[in-house]
């Protein structure tokens, strides 16, 4: 990756320069996150940079590992559901519209449910493309709302309660949490340094926010 190795000639100039590999890597922090960057520096002031260094690269196939599983994990869930959003979106344009003249010939009364689904049709068969279109926007716009600071840790929050990928979430959480933890509890970085780095790695905020409350009590005492 040329923008890597980019970044990688900058920590370079930093460290001739005379800074550590901890303060070089830590202002290009988007590449580097704290869980790293913390490790290297014990590692730097232990003498141990050598194995911690050792540490990160199995971290690193330990993540890559659990990321593909939990993608496999919701390969298929995402496979129904985009298939069946294409299915109904096809179904809504080219066949329920048709319904609408199949059942208008009937002079009968129609079941409730009939009804619904001739309603839903001639919507479709007059603004079906405004119809999807709107959609659309509502899930762009939808997404976009979950991503507000004072929205995303409720969202996040609530879908640790779905019951399919609340499961799967939650393990992906715990299983990183546990690795991270240990980790740095091994490298020598204290207890309270150790719980605030993992907390910062960790993807969902209702399990960073609980984990750094959990360090301050800690803390505390």
């Amino acid at each position: 990756s040329a923008a890597l190795v980019k970044i990688l000639k900058a920590v370079l100039k930093e460290i001739e320069n005379g800074q550590s590999l901890a303060r070089a890597m830590e202002k290009h922090n988007k590449v580097f996150d704290r869980f790293y960057i913390s490790l290297i520096e014990v590692g730097e002031e232990s003498g141990a940079l050598e194995e911690n260094l050792e540490f990160l690269s199995k971290q690193l196939a330990k993540d890559y590992s659990l990321r593909k599983k939990i993608q496999g994990a919701m390969f298929y869930p995402a496979l129904v559901f985009g298939a069946t959003f294409v299915m109904g979106g096809f179904i809504s344009l080219f066949i329920l519209p048709k319904l609408v003249d199949f059942f208008s010939a009937f002079d009968i009364e129609l079941p409730l449910t009939t009804k619904i689904l001739l309603f839903f049709a001639n919507l479709m068969k007059n603004y079906g493309v405004f119809t999807l279109a709107g959609v659309l926007i509502t899930m762009f716009i939808f997404s976009r709302i979950l991503k507000l600071p004072k929205i995303k840790p409720k969202w996040q929050a609530l879908l640790l309660r779905a019951p399919l990928f609340g499961r799967l979430i939650a393990y992906g959480q715990l299983a990183r949490f546990c690795r991270n933890l240990s980790t740095l509890l091994k490298s020598g970085v204290p207890v309270t340094k150790s719980l605030e780095t993992t907390a910062k790695t960790l993807s969902n905020l209702k399990f960073s926010n609980d984990l750094e409350r959990v360090a301050q009590e800690i803390t505390k005492g």
